[in-house]
């Protein structure tokens, strides 16, 4: 039974804190004043209506994309810039679909030439200068992808193309492909790792969001039935990847996965986010969120605030500590490699 799933040790070094793992070194290290990752929600607009996913299959609207002055607002503050690693363009929506992708995207990497461009995509673009702008610019991709059947991969990703996605990834030279664990593709584990190996490509499997308890019920009955042979499938996966191109979390609804298998820790059995001390998510319209989870719990708002003063704020810092108070912080999915703890 999975009740009786064996928990992940918890190594030398770590404490474990009514059953959440917390590395008192790590936290010491925080500064919640130093942004280093900055999420750019350019789309709150999506392409696609996957079936697990509750923020597709609206029409566009044109307010839904992130406005230029609120992009050159943020990046051209000298508080951001001072600390910045990582730029992610994306939020909820798909940002190749705004409208002006390319002059962003070519206007970020000018301007910050040093620091690392990651954005989650599926890759349904129309328009094939893209592909050789985010190539060019250097982007490293996340991509979505369910499955290696045709008709089911178009079932998941409603309004997405399997022959545009296959063709697409042969040119994609450094990324990820991300695969979201559900009821409907469990057992293709084995073959979205292959096809990930074949195009020389890492892969992170995906915990599903289910809000709905139904959904929620479904799977963990599928994974009760089906455990082992997910765990066998999940431990030869992490055999055929190097370290460092492979993340498995350390559980699946919850249900702890073996040590042996996971390569990761998420942050739901964490007692605190690094994540909300070290980056901010931008929205399309300039409201500013803690983190790339989308928590919508909002900071403030960039047409009528100073960042920096966001960042200081009294109600930010109420945020950090009192997150793991939340129901969103408590079951959030974001996966940290295991070096990190």
């Amino acid at each position: 039974m999975l009740g009786s799933l064996p928990l992940v040790p918890i190594s030398k070094g770590k404490i474990k804190s009514r059953g959440k793992v917390l590395n008192s070194k790590l936290l010491n290290n925080q500064n919640p004043f130093k942004i280093k990752r900055l999420i750019l929600e350019l789309s709150r607009n999506c392409n696609l209506n996957c079936s697990m996913c509750g923020f597709g299959g609206n029409p566009i609207r044109e307010d839904w994309f992130m406005n230029l002055s609120i992009v050159e607002k943020i990046l051209l503050d000298p508080y951001i810039r001072s600390n910045l690693q990582e730029i992610r363009l994306n939020g909820r929506g798909e940002s190749t679909i705004h409208p002006e992708f390319i002059s962003l995207l070519k206007f970020i990497r000018n301007l910050y030439p040093n620091v690392q461009l990651t954005m989650f995509t599926n890759l349904m673009f129309l328009d094939e200068k893209i592909m050789k702008e985010l190539l060019k610019r250097n982007v490293l991709l996340f991509i979505s992808m369910d499955s290696n059947q045709k008709s089911q991969f178009e079932k998941i990703r409603k309004k997405a193309s399997y022959e545009l996605l296959k063709r697409r990834l042969k040119l994609v030279k450094i990324g990820f492909i991300v695969f979201t664990l559900q009821e409907t593709n469990w057992n293709e584990l084995l073959d979205i790792g292959r096809v990930a190996k074949e195009h020389g490509l890492g892969l992170i499997i995906n915990n599903v969001h289910l809000l709905n308890s139904n959904a929620r019920e479904r799977f963990r009955d599928i994974l009760n039935s089906n455990w082992n042979e997910i765990l066998a499938d999940l431990l030869k996966i992490r055999l055929s990847f190097p370290s460092d191109r492979i993340l498995i979390p350390d559980q699946i609804l919850g249900y702890k996965l073996p040590m042996e298998i996971a390569t990761t820790i998420s942050c739901g059995s964490l007692n605190f986010c690094p994540n909300a001390y070290s980056e901010i998510m931008l929205g399309y319209d300039g409201k500013i969120y803690p983190c790339n989870m989308f928590h919508p719990y909002i900071l403030g708002d960039i047409n009528t605030e100073r960042i920096e003063d966001v960042i200081k704020s009294t109600k930010r810092q109420d945020f950090l500590l009192n997150h793991k108070t939340t129901a969103y912080c408590k079951d959030c999915a974001y996966l940290f490699p295991k070096g990190d703890f």
